[in-house]
């Protein structure tokens, strides 16, 4: 048994992949975390760093140091970095499980002082995180470029949540990652009938404009009759979140409904509802090869999936027999194929998934993360 140090300057609480990580680690390691708060899960301890506050003075000194090519000075001058920087010598850990770029420096850094090996998790594709963007592809994305390209060298072993990101990393910084999919906890439930009146379909996340969630309610509204959608989204852009509301309020067979908790999603979806719907444009690198925690959440509440031509989601839902893919990203694409499905189809689909949730889970995830982990403890074994 080791000691892993977890890090991601997020929310611990509520950040589904990093408490899925620490959760799977428990299982057979000693695990701290270190965050903005506490995840809660039993025998994990817990250190707090702060939460960034960055307003326009600072935006602006960080822009004219990253200008400048003052890189390091502007990461490690961050209050939450630097207080990770304290906390880690102190953990007194086996290996630093580093999540995202924010947090990789630090932890290469004091990883190398303490002779511990780091294990990165990139969440996405960070160089092109925001590239539809501008003023994030002028001032930060050489910033996350240069941190990739000095530090991603230093780490014993990489994961990340996709065929097609991994690939982008190897490509433009020679690491090879291991693929840990976004996989949510299996659920026992059933696989129900769908309406006789109307499919049910539904939609749920983040609202986030650079989503264009407003075509899904098109696409409804296209459909009409025997069709609905419900958009339960937690309001990350308030003012977007309101306009999709007035949007979804003057179309008859769309609502936006509450968000609930993590935990309760697949039941929730599982009870209401039979389609879920994504329909997603490539307007970014990260968007183009998106596989979110959503599609694996329609998966243990046994849904029929439709989605776009999406690389990675489209694989899956082809792969497993699980829904429609769309012949392209636009409105009239997605009302064509899913106008073409009868019930008799959605039930067939739904017994797929029901087939898949006992493959496409966290717990099967959990050994890929166990196994990267445990190889990246024994290299270090023999290196001392």
């Amino acid at each position: 048994m080791a000691h892993i140090l977890a890090l991601s300057f997020s929310a611990l609480s509520s950040d589904p992949r990093v408490r899925r990580q620490i959760t799977a680690l428990r299982r057979r390691h000693t695990v701290t975390a270190l965050g903005w708060d506490d995840p809660n899960i039993a025998g994990v301890a817990f250190h707090a760093c702060p939460r960034p506050r960055r307003g326009v003075p600072h935006k602006i000194r960080t822009a004219f140091a990253i200008a400048c090519g003052r890189h390091d000075a502007v990461h490690f001058a961050d209050p939450g970095v630097r207080a990770a920087a304290a906390i880690i010598p102190r953990v007194a850990c086996d290996l630093i499980l580093a999540n995202d770029v924010p947090a990789l420096p630090v932890a290469v850094r004091t990883g190398r002082a303490l002779v511990v090996p780091v294990v990165f998790d990139a969440h996405e594709y960070a160089p092109r995180e925001w590239e539809d963007v501008l003023r994030w592809r002028l001032v930060m994305q050489p910033h996350i470029v240069d941190l990739c390209r000095r530090y991603l060298p230093g780490v014993a072993a990489m994961t990340t949540v996709c065929a097609g990101i991994a690939e982008a990393y190897h490509a433009e910084f020679g690491v090879a990652a291991t693929v840990v999919t976004n996989a949510a906890p299996y659920a026992d439930l059933p696989v129900r009938t769908a309406d006789a009146a109307t499919i049910r379909m539904v939609h749920h996340g983040a609202a986030i404009p650079s989503r264009r969630l407003e075509r899904m309610i098109a696409v409804a509204e296209r459909l009409g009759p025997g069709w609905s959608l419900d958009l339960m989204l937690v309001p990350n852009d308030a003012a977007y979140h309101r306009w999709l509301a007035e949007r979804a309020a003057g179309t008859a067979n769309v609502r936006l409904v509450p968000a609930v908790r993590l935990d309760d999603i697949p039941a929730t979806l599982n009870a209401g509802y039979d389609l879920g719907l994504y329909l997603l444009e490539p307007a970014s690198f990260n968007n183009r090869f998106a596989l979110p925690n959503k599609i694996f959440e329609f998966v243990q509440a046994r849904l029929a999936i439709a989605v776009g031509p999406s690389p990675e989601m489209a694989t899956l839902v082809r792969a497993h027999g699980l829904g429609v893919v769309a012949d392209d990203f636009s409105v009239d694409g997605m009302v064509r194929s899913l106008a073409a499905v009868d019930r008799s189809r959605i039930a067939g689909w739904r017994t797929a998934a029901n087939r898949a949730a006992r493959m496409l889970n966290a717990e099967a995830e959990a050994e890929r993360i166990l196994a990267v982990v445990d190889a990246a403890l024994a290299g270090s074994t023999r290196k001392g």
